[in-house]
């Protein structure tokens, strides 16, 4: 497969095929980590660490480990380290550049021999909760040149959790020997002393043990539209997990019956279409005489970032500054960058 044929040529328009197939223990030498987009940045994708369980239940040996992106911050050999799962420190982690009008970042990873994969686990781009947003959010993984998953990943956080996370887990078996084998080489499940026998593994992935029986190397589970076997364990959601599509396609079901200032492209979908978007900012979380944003992005029927290059934006009081929430610098701490006002809870709604 060419680089440049990987894209969305079999995809919808989000990047992702509405129907995968999860093979039973695929094998192959080159793993291919295609990261289509990331959670919500416009520049950076990336990941912290990426680990690759084989048949026997061992990590894979790994030959080398190569990337498509010309401009990255850390090294992409750190996503092999299998130990920085708790890490934060982007130095330990690897950033690339991303651009959603050029081919997407891809990460290639070569086995010292023909290898049998039995278990994947991503972990998340986490510096913090804000970068989190850098992480990858839609994933391709190809074996030898076939396609063996495609979906959403989690969002990371930062933060201490009670309950640790246990990444996103692509599973290629439910055969309980193997995962056995898994758990006595799993570091971060050695640490957390959640797993105690074989069947810990599956119920703290939330895999029903009732799943189809040991199959040929040529047969598949059937999983469509799921991002992950198990892939959101006891995280904390950062973000919502559905798919992108439907969540637009629901919000904007609740907008159009509700306002008669829009129209719709069709009553099935309930696209709703205007030329002003009004806001009032009725509240705050406690400050008693300012209240702000930082930024406002509006999102087409498909999840796509729409351009707001030609729009105009005006606050209610005349501050020139509101047009800060079209900058595109949604993720920031800077105040240059946001918009905040003095506002009176009983005084005019700000809009």
């Amino acid at each position: 497969m060419e680089d440049e044929e990987i894209g969305e040529s079999d995809s919808p328009t989000n990047g992702v095929p509405f129907d995968c197939t999860i093979p039973e223990l695929p094998s192959g030498e080159k793993l291919r980590l295609v990261l289509l987009r990331p959670w919500d940045d416009s520049n950076f994708v990336g990941l912290n660490t990426v680990e690759i369980f084989t048949s026997q239940g061992t990590r894979a040996d790994i030959e080398s480990i190569t990337t498509n992106a010309e401009e990255c911050q850390g090294s992409v050999e750190s996503l092999m380290c299998g130990n920085g799962f708790r890490c934060t420190d982007p130095k330990e982690m690897w950033l690339a550049k991303y651009s959603a009008t050029e081919g997407p970042v891809w990460v290639d990873i070569r086995f010292a021999q023909l290898t049998k994969l039995a278990m994947i686990r991503i972990w998340n781009y986490n510096e913090s909760r804000v970068h989190a947003l850098r992480g990858v959010h839609e994933l391709r993984i190809e074996l030898d040149e076939h396609l063996i998953f495609c979906g959403e990943m989690s969002c990371a956080y930062s933060e201490q959790a009670v309950v640790q996370p246990l990444g996103d887990t692509i599973l290629f078996t439910t055969n309980d020997q193997i995962l056995e084998a898994i758990s006595e080489n799993d570091t971060f499940l050695q640490e957390a002393g959640e797993v105690t026998r074989t069947t810990s593994l599956l119920d703290l992935l939330h895999i029903d043990q009732a799943a189809p029986s040991p199959i040929d190397g040529n047969a598949v589970f059937n999983f469509p539209n799921l991002a992950s076997l198990g892939g959101v364990v006891h995280r904390p959601h950062t973000g919502d997990l559905r798919r992108r599509t439907s969540l637009t396609e629901e919000m904007l079901s609740d907008v159009g019956s509700t306002s008669d200032a829009v129209s719709t492209t069709s009553e099935d979908d309930n696209i709703v279409t205007g030329r002003v978007f009004h806001m009032e900012l009725h509240a705050n979380w406690g400050a008693s005489d300012i209240i702000g944003l930082t930024g406002v992005q509006f999102l087409g029927p498909h999840g796509n970032l729409l351009d707001n290059s030609r729009c105009t934006v005006k606050a209610l009081n005349g501050d020139d500054s509101v047009k800060r929430l079209l900058s595109g610098q949604n993720l920031t701490t800077n105040v240059d960058d946001m918009w905040l006002t003095k506002f009176s809870p009983d005084g005019p709604r700000f809009a």
